[in-house]
């Protein structure tokens, strides 16, 4: 009798053990299906608090983890609650291989039409991005310079100028 108990007791025991086990993958599944979405790169220059000068254009690298995979590459722009324009135009030069294979004029509307600022952020300062290329393959696009082409020589309250690869 005591030795039926036993084996009942160890089978008792594997079967919660078999739940509990079913139960953390279970969860591991469900964790790695909600996870974020992964940028793979950014990159962003700090403009100094004296502005940014229209003939200093902004060049960027970017670095490409998986050679089998296409990107989307985005401008991003961070400015301050001072910035003096409701829309920022940039002249894009993206290149391979040393030459220039497009030229892009970037127009971002930074506030709407009663001058609330778009974008997202906390506090004073507001991001906002636009996309450039879709879908660029590994290494195709090895050099991007970024110009600012308002009115302005120098640009004050723009913080940051980025690329974003995903």
């Amino acid at each position: 009798m005591h030795q039926m108990a036993t084996k009942r007791t160890t089978r008792q025991r594997n079967n919660l053990h078999r739940k509990a086990l079913a139960a953390m993958i279970m969860l591991l599944v469900c964790l790695g299906s909600c996870k974020p979405k992964h940028t793979d790169f950014t990159e962003f220059r700090h403009i100094p608090a004296c502005g940014w000068l229209k003939e200093s254009p902004l060049h960027f690298t970017p670095s490409y983890a998986d050679s089998t995979h296409r990107y989307n590459i985005s401008l991003a722009v961070r400015h301050d609650s001072e910035f003096t324009f409701s829309n920022l135009s940039m002249t894009i030069d993206i290149f391979g291989n040393d030459s220039i294979i497009e030229r892009k004029r970037v127009n971002l509307n930074l506030a709407d039409s009663a001058g609330n600022w778009l974008g997202s952020g906390f506090g004073a300062l507001y991001q906002l991005q636009a996309p450039l290329r879709a879908g660029t393959r590994a290494g195709e696009v090895t050099k991007i310079v970024v110009w600012q082409s308002l009115d302005t020589d120098t640009l004050s309250h723009l913080t940051e100028v980025g690329i974003i690869l995903k």
